[in-house]
């Protein structure tokens, strides 16, 4: 079973000669088999999470960099100029 849990690309020959192996394997054994086919994302969640906690920490980092400016603008002393 080690050499059919072995991740292969959507729509490889690899799929294609598992698959048939599966089929025919299954049906030896009289087994009604029906084929039916995915297009899977193999690294779908892992991209996924790793967008989120990018576009979080992207985020975070923009806040940080403007309300601190601002809170420093806001802060400063206003400067008077007399006519004296």
């Amino acid at each position: 079973m080690d050499h059919l849990a072995v991740p292969r690309a959507n729509g490889s020959e690899g799929l294609r000669e598992t698959a048939a192996f599966i089929h025919t394997t299954l049906q030896t054994h009289t087994f009604e088999i029906e084929l039916q086919t995915f297009s899977a994302t193999p690294y779908g969640t892992q991209l996924l999470t790793a967008s989120i906690f990018g576009g979080t920490a992207l985020a975070l980092f923009a806040v940080m960099l403007v309300f601190p400016a601002t809170f420093v603008f806001w802060k400063l002393p206003q400067v008077t100029h007399s006519d004296e």
